[in-house]
């Protein structure tokens, strides 16, 4: 077995036996999700915000075990929710192609940051997605955020 010690490197490159692997872990996760007390309010204007008085759901793994809890939101939140969408796409807006290029560049490179936090959330949650494809989706309209002006020129 590669993972032994009576192995070389030389051995196990002819044999071309698997090597040994980290087992998979979700202490990064745990540990996130623990310093947010297993409760995340809505994400609004760059914070969880946790209305008084709301009612909230598990989120649950594929095996039904509970994760955390989230905050169920209700029209207020939904109308707070959209005005800061509102705002954040006026400054968006005002932003040039390169810039906007930027700060997808940037938030790919924070995401890349924190990888092994964000795998192990979605390996928790059985996401659909994988956190490599988010990457080089961003990474794809970081792009086209930046060729934007040079090639559909007319387009508004």
């Amino acid at each position: 077995m590669a993972g032994s010690a009576a192995k070389t490197v030389y051995e196990i490159f002819q044999s071309m036996e698997y090597g040994p692997t980290a087992a998979p872990s979700a202490a990064t996760a745990q540990a996130w999700l623990e310093h947010h007390s297993r409760s995340l309010g809505l994400f609004i204007d760059g914070a969880f915000v946790s209305p008084a008085g709301r009612r909230s759901c598990p989120l649950t793994d594929p095996k039904g075990s509970v994760v955390c809890s989230i905050v169920c939101s209700e029209d207020e939140d939904v109308s707070r929710c959209s005005s800061s969408a509102v705002s954040g796409y006026k400054s968006w807006s005002s932003l040039t192609c390169s810039q906007r290029s930027r700060v997808l560049l940037r938030l790919v490179s924070v995401l890349g940051i924190h990888g092994q936090c964000v795998s192990e959330l979605c390996d928790l949650c059985g996401a659909a997605c994988s956190p490599t494809a988010l990457l080089r989706l961003l990474q794809f309209y970081s792009s086209w955020a930046q060729l934007r002006d040079a090639l559909l020129c007319d387009w508004t």
